[in-house]
């Protein structure tokens, strides 16, 4: 029973550990936020719990804003959160305050002063803030127009210093020999500016002409100043504009345009259709403005696939194509003869980042580093784990690579080299060849010890240095000296060879004496007296009445005969 027990108790601990699963930062609606230090946290255990409150501008029309993290998914909130509303924000006299947006917490109010009056101070935007109408209400006075500036090549009437009455005209009139450009008459409006503005007077000539906001001049006119009396302009919908007809040709005459006849529409756009496990905002069943733009937000567990924004464009569609919420799961980044060791852990969302290792003796093809891509795909791929090569193997001081091994710089996984002895070393046995496993090599088993020779006979008058009674090591050399009288026949020097052997064979001491050079009707006359020793040289010549066949100098050799050979003295 007891152990019964205690096995359903581990089993019931295996599946709570396997099943607990921490929960990211909670998303709650829009008119709420996260409160307090839990805004700041990335990540909630289980069972955890966080908190909403209203967002700035909302009251909390009851409910409570905790939620509980459970197996990986938040509980929904379930506090109410509504608008604050400002109220009124007072009266103007001589003009009326409206409320266009209502009066809850973003809208905006506007102030309209009686005819005959106009806006003075206040703010220029008035908007219901969380603690109320933020700015001050404009008063409304009477409304007068300063005098306009005066115009070149013309002239007003009436003028006068004070500044003029609610709705009173004035009169312009040009100089002889210029042409009124735009209306004779304006008048004091109600925003204490003169309307239409005043005119100028111009030659003949029509300066570039401008056309409504929704248009724009054409082709090369927009680089022109000045159009001569008679000639055209032509007038475009501007970017984001589409034409419901009319032509767009103006013509100059006496310094005036006439009006062009193009009528413009603001391009719109058709509200995109919806997308699965998401959605974009701001939503709405009319048509969407040109450069209005739709944000896109998935749902809980999706990742956005392609941009997030997307723009109504001047071609009447939205720009670029609107994205998909797709579920991003990358499988286990399992790689033979290599391990995970740092980073994400399963399951694998979009941008997951783990880092991979091979086993020792593996070398990686491939990048270590790689995040789970949208595709649910790694990235850059996956890499494999190869056995390692091996660099060129490094033997024991008494030998050396055969063969082209010595040649090569890197030798691939299972591929072997063979060591053979130094030169100067023989074998004693064993295979030289080694293994390359997995960056690795074998140990060699050949034995190589130093070569020997043994030392070499002594010589008939004369001996060797140095003398000793071991052998000698490769590469000694042995220099050999004759007795006195006795002359070398051979190297002086001979060298304990890789054969085991001195090289070259040693010399031997001979005793030189050259007889006496005589040669008949002929003579010595110069150089060594007897005994003639080893290149003992002398210089013969014949007799008066005979003449030399031969060389008259001779030296004596080794063999201790003279060269190249006694001369013969024959007449002539």
């Amino acid at each position: 029973m007891g152990f019964t027990h205690f096995l359903l108790l581990s089993t019931l601990s295996l599946g709570i550990s396997v099943q607990a699963q921490s929960c990211s930062r909670p998303v709650g609606r829009p008119n709420m936020q996260l409160k307090g230090d839990d805004i700041l946290k990335d990540s909630f255990p289980d069972g955890s719990t966080a908190t909403f409150e209203c967002a700035t501008g909302y009251r909390s029309d009851g409910g409570s804003g905790t939620v509980t993290c459970t197996t990986g998914q938040w509980s929904l909130p379930e506090l109410s959160c509504k608008g604050k509303s400002c109220g009124s924000a007072g009266e103007v006299t001589n003009g009326e305050v409206s409320y266009p947006e209502g009066n809850l917490y973003g809208a905006k109010l506007t102030v309209k002063c009686n005819d005959g009056y106009m806006p003075v101070g206040g703010s220029k935007n008035i908007f219901c803030l969380d603690n109320g109408w933020g700015g001050r209400l404009p008063s409304c006075e009477v409304t007068t127009c300063d005098p306009p500036p005066p115009i070149s090549n013309g002239q007003f009437f009436p003028m006068q210093e004070e500044p003029y009455s609610y709705r009173q005209s004035l009169l312009y009139i040009c100089d002889h020999g210029y042409t009124l450009s735009g209306t004779s008459t304006i008048v004091c409006s109600g925003n204490g500016q003169f309307d239409p503005s005043p005119p100028n007077c111009v030659t003949q000539s029509c300066s570039r002409p401008v056309g409504r906001p929704n248009m724009q001049l054409k082709g090369d006119d927009i680089l022109k100043d000045s159009f001569p009396d008679g000639s055209t302009a032509t007038f475009e919908c501007a970017t984001g504009y589409r034409s419901d007809g009319g032509s767009g040709t103006v013509t100059c005459t006496a310094g005036q345009w006439s009006l062009p006849e193009l009528s413009c529409t603001m391009t719109t756009c058709s509200p995109p259709p919806p997308i699965s496990n998401g959605q974009f905002f701001p939503m709405q069943e009319e048509p969407y403005s040109y450069r209005h733009i739709l944000l896109y937000i998935c749902d809980r567990d999706y990742t956005l696939n392609g941009t997030s924004t997307i723009v109504c464009s001047e071609n009447g569609q939205f720009d670029p194509s609107p994205p998909n919420c797709v579920k991003v799961n990358c499988e286990e980044p399992e790689i033979k003869n290599g391990v995970w060791v740092q980073g994400a852990r399963p399951p694998y969302g979009h941008k997951a980042t783990v880092m991979l290792q091979c086993d020792d003796g593996f070398v990686m093809e491939g990048k270590a580093t790689q995040i789970c891509q949208i595709n649910s795909s790694w990235s850059p791929g996956l890499p494999t784990c190869k056995p390692q090569s091996c660099s060129r193997p490094v033997g024991r001081p008494t030998m050396q690579l055969k063969g082209d091994d010595i040649l090569k710089d890197s030798f691939p996984d299972g591929s072997t080299a063979t060591f053979e002895c130094a030169t100067g070393y023989r074998s004693d046995g064993g295979s030289g060849t080694v293994t390359c496993t997995a960056g690795q090599w074998s140990l060699p088993e050949l034995s190589c010890t130093m070569t020997t020779c043994s030392p070499p006979p002594p010589i008939s008058n004369g001996k060797f240095f140095p003398i000793q009674e071991e052998p000698y090591s490769y590469s000694d050399i042995l220099l050999y000296i004759c007795d006195r009288d006795y002359t070398l026949n051979g190297t002086s020097t001979i060298v304990c060879s890789e054969n085991g052997q001195f090289d070259p064979s040693p010399p031997n001491c001979v005793k030189v004496n050259c007889e006496e050079p005589e040669i008949k009707n002929g003579i010595w006359v110069q150089g060594a007296r007897p005994p003639y020793g080893h290149k003992a040289t002398v210089m013969l010549q014949c007799d008066d009445g005979f003449v030399m066949e031969g060389k008259a100098t001779q030296i004596c050799q080794i063999n201790s005969s003279w060269s190249p050979g006694l001369p013969t003295c024959k007449r002539w």
